[in-house]
């Protein structure tokens, strides 16, 4: 799992920074903190880097457990725009971490890393920023009608 969160920072994010860099020690208020910030303005120039703290936090921290798996995520993984996958999958991690840490618990939570990935998706399309999509729009009634964990078996 830190493997699959350490490439997506080099990879989806891609770092400003060359050489190596020792990443400083991110905090659980500074992680939370970046949770908001993503939260108030999914599109925001500022939301990339908010999840890529949230990343490096997840890859750093022993106070949250992520688990990603295809089956999480309303696209196949590779189908869709680099920057909507990275932003959805950021997404994904960041609501994760964020009830984990919240509720004191250190266990991969997926619901909620989907709850976080289609109220992205909804920013998104009010904004007009992001095509309106079959299956997100699927995931999006089953949250709302309280069945996402049933239909997701998750």
């Amino acid at each position: 799992m830190k493997l699959i969160l350490g490439f997506l920072i080099s990879i989806l994010f891609f770092p400003v920074v060359s050489g190596e860099v020792q990443a400083a020690e991110i905090s659980t208020a500074t992680a939370l903190n970046a949770i908001k910030l993503f939260r108030q303005d999914p599109v925001a120039v500022e939301a990339a880097g908010a999840l890529s703290t949230v990343l490096d936090f997840a890859d750093q921290s022993s106070a949250v457990s992520i688990d990603i798996k295809p089956e999480y995520f309303p696209w196949s993984l590779g189908s869709l725009a680099p920057q909507f996958e990275s932003k959805f999958i950021g997404a994904f991690v960041a609501g994760n971490v964020e009830y984990q840490l919240i509720n004191g618990v250190n266990k991969n939570t997926p619901v909620e890393g989907v709850k976080l990935i289609l109220y992205t998706y909804e920013k998104l399309r009010k904004k007009n920023a992001y095509p309106e999509n079959e299956k997100f729009e699927k995931w999006v009634l089953w949250k709302n009608n309280g069945e996402l964990s049933k239909k997701l078996k998750i």
